[in-house]
């Protein structure tokens, strides 16, 4: 007999069916922020964002949504060395 455990696996895959629902009819600046504030809720973060590599500075992510304590707040930009 095998047992294995597979309950943070279910939480994962229910975690992203649910983000999936909540954004599935967004589009643009809207689904990212939607997005942004379901990863917060569903995995009880203080803050989760969405970025990409800034074309300017390819040492740095410039964010498309951010969310802070469940706000949308201001985009930023950060320099990815010393980042976590």
């Amino acid at each position: 007999m095998i047992h294995e455990d597979i309950t943070d696996r279910r939480r994962t895959d229910n975690a992203i069916r649910n983000i999936a629902a909540g954004v599935s009819a967004k589009t643009g600046e809207s689904f990212f922020c939607d997005l942004v504030i379901y990863l917060a809720r569903v995995f009880g973060a203080d803050y989760a964002f969405v970025g990409v590599l800034d074309e300017k500075q390819a040492d740095s992510i410039r964010t498309q949504a951010v969310c802070a304590h469940g706000r949308i707040v201001s985009n930023i930009t950060y320099c990815l060395r010393g980042a976590p």
